[in-house]
């Protein structure tokens, strides 16, 4: 799924599964390409800086 979201440039896909808390959401913020990229502490500074700018 994240290759589809990637591919498509899919933005608010992204936002729904940052702010969603239902089981698909947290399974794919726990698969998030970005884990190979950033630390936990860093993915989880992006993911909180993401649900601020959304809630914004």
């Amino acid at each position: 799924m994240w290759e589809r979201i990637v591919d498509n440039n899919d933005i608010g896909g992204i936002r729904n599964i940052v702010e969603s808390d239902d089981e698909n959401a947290r399974e794919m913020r726990n698969l998030s390409p970005l884990s190979i990229l950033l630390s936990e502490d860093e993915r989880l500074q992006v993911l909180d800086k993401l649900r601020n700018s959304a809630a914004a």
